[in-house]
């Protein structure tokens, strides 16, 4: 089978791409990261989602905007949202 290049496709460039996530790498003690690692399993969560959770956290304590996800207002409401369920109007 033959392949042809898609010359007709159009592909936005991938930082205007909705919801997409970006790669961070940071170093941490190891006992830190165990302790991440621990808290992750006791939720039932990656280590990437806790520390993105914990990071949320701050930022809105702190009062700091995260951009995608406080622009709209709704934040992480919107799976608040999709959880509960409605009532019988």
């Amino acid at each position: 089978m033959l392949y042809r290049p898609l010359s007709n496709v159009f592909f936005p460039p991938m930082s205007k791409l909705p919801n997409r996530t970006v790669t961070t790498t940071f170093r941490t003690q190891p006992g830190v990261r165990d302790a991440l690692e621990l808290a992750a399993g006791m939720e039932n969560r990656s280590m990437s989602n806790l520390i993105e959770r914990l990071a949320i956290e701050y930022c809105r304590g702190k009062g700091i905007p995260i951009r995608g996800l406080d622009d709209d207002g709704m934040g992480d409401d919107r799976m608040a949202a999709r959880r509960t369920p409605r009532g019988n109007d």
